[in-house]
C-alpha cells in the first residue's frame, strides 16, 4: 500500500509540474502575441504610445513584485514579473532606434517691445550647429534640418522684460539608420543674452559679432567647436574633452584665458602667460575685458585675432 501510495504521489506531483509547464507556456505565448499586436498596431500608425514613458516611471514596481513572488516561493512568478520587466524594457529599445524622414522645420520666438535680456538654454547632441546674428523681430530663429523622430523642443517664458527660452533635441540613438541634424540659429542684434550651450559630437561654429553676448557657458563632448567673439566683455566658462576648440577674438580687445586640465596642447598668438593664464597685450585688469576660463582634456586650444 505504501508503495501504491508513493506512485500517486508521484503521478500527481509530476501533473503538477506539466500544469505549470503548459501555464507558463500559455503565458509567454499570450504576452508575446500582445507584444506583435503591439509592434503592427505602431508601424500602421494605429497606436502611438510611449511604452517608455510609463517604463521608466515603473519599471521598479517588476522587481518588486518578482521579490514578492520569491517570499511566497513562487519562482515562476518571480520569472514572469522579471520578464515583463526585461521585455518592456525591450521595447523601448527599439523605440529609441527609431528615426523619421530628412525634413526642415523652422522653430522661432518673435520680439515683443520690451524685451531686453534673454537667457537661452540650448540642448543638442550630434550634428553641425551654427548661431550668428539675425535680424530684430526674432529673440531666436532656428531653421533644422533633422531625421530625428520628434522635433525638437521650444519653451520660452517672459518675466518682464527678461526671457527664458529652452531649445532641445528629442531624438534617439540610431543604429540601424544614420541620423542627420544640423541646426542654423540666429539671435537678434538688440538683446542682451546669456547663453547656455549642452553638446556632444557636434561641430558648432558660434559667431557672436554684431551680437551682445554677456555670459556664454559651454558643456561639451568631443567636438570641434569654433567662437568667434566680439568687441562686448563676454565672460565664458567652457568644459570639454577630446576637442578641437578655436577662439577668435577682434584686434585690439582685451582677453584674458585661463586653461586647466591634461593632455592639452595650445596654440595662443598675441597672449603672454602668467601664473598659468594667458593675457593679451591690450588686457587691463580696471576695465571691461573678455575673460574666459576653460576646463579641457586631451584637447587642441588655438586663439588668436581677426
Amino acid at each position: 500500500m505504501g508503495c501504491i501510495a508513493y506512485s500517486f504521489r508521484s503521478l500527481s506531483y509530476r501533473e503538477e509540474i506539466k500544469v505549470k509547464k503548459a501555464s507558463a507556456r500559455s503565458f509567454l505565448g499570450f504576452f508575446f502575441i500582445l507584444i506583435g499586436i503591439y509592434f503592427v498596431f505602431k508601424i500602421m500608425g494605429v497606436v502611438n504610445l510611449s511604452v517608455w514613458s510609463g517604463f521608466k516611471t515603473f519599471w521598479p514596481i517588476g522587481v518588486i513584485l518578482a521579490g514578492i513572488a520569491l517570499l511566497f516561493k513562487s519562482r515562476f512568478m518571480a520569472f514572469v514579473f522579471l520578464l515583463i520587466t526585461v521585455l518592456i524594457g525591450a521595447v523601448y529599445v527599439t523605440d529609441m532606434f527609431e528615426v523619421g524622414d530628412l525634413r526642415k522645420t523652422n522653430l522661432e520666438v518673435p520680439a515683443l517691445e520690451g524685451d531686453k535680456t534673454v537667457d537661452l538654454l540650448l540642448n543638442y547632441g550630434a550634428g553641425n550647429m551654427d548661431i550668428r546674428k539675425g535680424d530684430e523681430y526674432y529673440l531666436i530663429s532656428n531653421i533644422i534640418e533633422t531625421n530625428d523622430k520628434e522635433d525638437p523642443t521650444l519653451e520660452y517664458e517672459r518675466t518682464g522684460s527678461d526671457v527664458d527660452i529652452f531649445m532641445g533635441r528629442q531624438g534617439g540613438v540610431a543604429v540601424w539608420k544614420q541620423i542627420k541634424d544640423s541646426w542654423d540659429i540666429t539671435l537678434s542684434p538688440n538683446i542682451v543674452y546669456d547663453v547656455e550651450i549642452d553638446y556632444g559630437a557636434a561641430d558648432m561654429n558660434f559667431n557672436m559679432t554684431g551680437l551682445v553676448v554677456k555670459n556664454l557657458q559651454i558643456d561639451s563632448g568631443a567636438t570641434s567647436t569654433k567662437l568667434l567673439f566680439s568687441n562686448y566683455p563676454t565672460k565664458a566658462q567652457i568644459a570639454t574633452g577630446a576637442s578641437t576648440l578655436n577662439l577668435m577674438f577682434p584686434e585690439g580687445s582685451g582677453v584674458m584665458i585661463d586653461v586647466d586640465g591634461g593632455a592639452i596642447s595650445t596654440n595662443f598668438n598675441g597672449f603672454s602667460k602668467k601664473d598659468g593664464v594667458y593675457y593679451s597685450d591690450d588686457y587691463e585688469s580696471d576695465k571691461s575685458n573678455i575673460e574666459i576660463k576653460i576646463d579641457a582634456g586631451a584637447s587642441t586650444i588655438n586663439a588668436g585675432f581677426y
